[in-house]
């Protein structure tokens, strides 16, 4: 992964979006310039966690008529993204407990 590339966002990635910033393990930001940037931010806790910061950027084009869609899609979003997060979460709670148990973690199936 790299920047430039499209990150699949369809079943069989025929569709998706570029990524525009690449620090990795620390952030990744992709989107559709100049309209829409999406960024995660890791960042390390005193405790030993990590926090997941998330941002979404979106320039909204009042006159065009796709402007309904646009503000559909955000009341709708909301949704998408707590299901995709707490997915996140799970993985990397699984990833964290099989590190520190020295096992493979479980496949966790999309739910």
């Amino acid at each position: 992964m790299s920047v430039g590339d499209v990150l699949g966002m369809s079943p069989v990635d025929l569709q998706g979006i570029h990524i525009l910033a690449l620090d990795l393990p620390r952030s990744m930001m992709w989107g559709t310039l100049p309209d829409t940037t999406w960024l995660w931010f890791l960042e390390p806790q005193a405790d030993g966690t990590t926090r997941l910061i998330a941002r979404i950027r979106k320039r909204y084009r009042w006159l065009s008529p796709s402007i309904a869609f646009a503000m559909l899609i955000e009341f709708a979003d909301i949704w998408m993204i707590r299901k995709m997060l707490l997915n996140l979460r799970e993985r990397a709670e699984a990833l964290a407990l099989a590190e520190s148990t020295g096992g493979l973690p479980q496949p966790i199936t999309p739910g």
